[in-house]
């Protein structure tokens, strides 16, 4: 993986550019590694920036539940409901 084509993806998708694409980008990132938080906990931001904030919730249901508050670097369930 590298974190430079993530981080252009995130902007590119913050810019209004081919931002479906982006979000499949992410969520297939969580599908490949579902151990890891933080694929799901980027999305969630992406989310919140891109004004979709039912769907974070529902990614932050969904991946994020088990998760103290004090290891997520984005809002958890609880916040976002």
């Amino acid at each position: 993986d590298n974190p430079f084509i993530d981080y252009g993806r995130y902007a590119d998708a913050l810019l209004g550019r081919d931002v479906e694409g982006v979000l499949a980008h992410f969520r297939e990132k969580i599908a490949q590694e579902p151990d890891e938080s933080m694929p799901a906990q980027v999305l969630v931001q992406l989310l919140l920036k891109l004004g979709r904030p039912a769907e974070a919730l529902t990614v932050a249901r969904e991946h994020l539940s088990d998760m103290p508050a004090s290891h997520l670097t984005c809002p958890t369930p609880l916040q976002l409901a």
